[in-house]
């Protein structure tokens, strides 16, 4: 809703955009890694379908360890340890070249890295692309909240159908009728 500005503000400088701005709208990384300089790229919206299709598996366990507790980083990197070849594969993608498919040597780089250098990859992925999984788990969550509201809703109406309307009131009890003699 729009506000009237008081006087003083009229020729105010506009706040100072954050640092941050840029990454959020195009989060594409560049690094140099296992002698390599490569940039992790967020997926486009038809790749990321094909990554959707081979990654459901790691986004459903995702899902259960959102549900069931509080989430840390180390617990993210566990269920990506659970999926390591569909995860490889992940990451393939995100380096190989715009609307092409990850070939079996960028596989085979990511699978080669050192622990250290796998370490800044897997975190330079997943901070580029973690939240195109996150979105499918709050999806999730809206859709079970959706259903969830719709059958209390559900059970409440027939609840009230059971119990059925009243025709006439209810008749005074035996102690509570006055006599008229």
């Amino acid at each position: 809703m729009a506000r009237k500005l008081r006087k003083d503000e009229h020729n105010k400088a506009p706040p100072k955009s954050g640092a941050d701005d840029l990454s959020t709208i195009h989060p594409d990384r560049s690094i140099s890694i296992g002698g390599r300089d490569v940039t992790v790229r967020e997926y486009g919206f038809i790749e990321g379908l094909g990554v959707r299709g081979f990654m459901k598996p790691f986004t459903e366990d995702l899902d259960r360890m959102f549900v069931t507790k509080e989430t840390l980083v180390d617990e993210i990197l566990d269920v990506l340890g659970d999926h390591a070849k569909l995860v490889e594969r992940a990451m393939a993608q995100s380096i190989a070249e715009p609307g092409t498919d990850a070939t079996p040597e960028d596989m085979a780089w990511v699978r080669s890295l050192n622990d250290a250098d796998g370490d800044v990859l897997i975190h330079t992925w997943w901070g580029v692309n973690g939240l195109f999984f996150v979105r499918s788990v709050v999806r999730r969550a809206a859709e079970r909240a959706r259903r969830a509201t719709l059958e209390r809703a559900i059970e409440e109406a027939s609840k009230k159908d059971l119990a059925g309307a009243t025709s006439m009131p209810p008749s005074p009890t035996r102690d509570s009728a006055t006599r008229s003699d």
